[in-house]
């Protein structure tokens, strides 16, 4: 085989096949997903630019590999098989930048994220990978990365408000301590929760399955946005054993999105 002949096949034999085989079931969690939802490119007049859907599927690598922005251009770079399987075309470099990745997370609509997660768990109750059994409405902090939130500077301020110039969606809220990083008050005893400035995730999952998240600012009520996750759950999926959502549901008034 001639490597000016034929150079596609070439790349595509020795390169891609071996290195898609090594990661088969990384492959596995991309090809589970429809990304077909995603529209693949904006109608804005103009240079196409990057494929929408490519450059969602590169912010999945980046989620669970945990990598920074940084670090996930440099995988796509070092890893071209990779990042064509994915609908970028590493042969020119074409690898998005910081810049891009940031300006396209501004502007995707979050419609289409409950689009991808819906066609994504109904495809895996269909194959038998979700157990539908149980449903969790559980919250989690997300911490802002801030001055309040260094113990050493507790006390210099009264209010945040002092502190930060622009009004702030973060607030205070309060979170438990978890027993591997204990914290202790004043008086030497071990405290149970803390106050923290910060948002709150808001997630509603099949036990440890997530489906649908809410982020609110830290002091929110969890069962204000527990309502509304079950609204998601009741209007997307076809959950016909959960009864009690039902009666849930017409008991406070929601009977409007009951599945028909």
């Amino acid at each position: 085989m001639s490597l000016y002949g034929n150079s596609s096949q070439l790349y595509f034999d020795f390169v891609y096949s071996d290195y898609m085989k090594e990661h088969s079931e990384f492959k596995y969690l991309l090809d589970l997903i429809d990304w077909s939802v995603v529209p693949d490119f904006s109608n804005k007049i103009g240079r196409t630019g990057y494929s929408r859907r490519a450059l969602l599927k590169a912010i999945f690598v980046q989620k669970v590999k945990g990598f920074t922005v940084r670090e996930l251009i440099h995988f796509l770079k070092s890893n071209p098989s990779f990042a064509k399987c994915i609908g970028f075309d590493p042969i020119i470099n074409y690898v998005p930048s910081e810049a891009t990745f940031s300006s396209f997370k501004k502007e995707f609509g979050p419609s289409y994220l409950d689009k991808v997660i819906v066609f994504t768990v109904l495809k895996g109750i269909k194959e038998g990978i979700f157990d539908t059994s149980y449903l969790v409405v559980d919250s989690y902090p997300i911490i802002f990365n801030s001055f309040f939130n260094n113990k050493k500077s507790h006390g210099k301020f009264k209010d945040y408000k002092e502190y930060y110039r622009s009004p702030l969606e973060a607030n205070f809220g309060v979170k438990p301590v978890s027993n591997s990083k204990p914290i202790y008050d004043k008086y030497g005893n071990p405290k149970n929760a803390m106050s923290y400035l910060g948002y709150k995730a808001h997630t509603i999952t099949f036990l440890n399955v997530p489906i649908f998240t809410v982020v609110s600012p830290a002091s929110a009520n969890d069962k204000n946005y527990a309502f509304n996750l079950l609204e998601k759950v009741v209007k997307y999926l076809d959950l016909s054993g959960f009864n009690f959502l039902a009666c849930f549901f017409r008991k406070f008034k929601f009977s409007s999105i009951l599945p028909k």
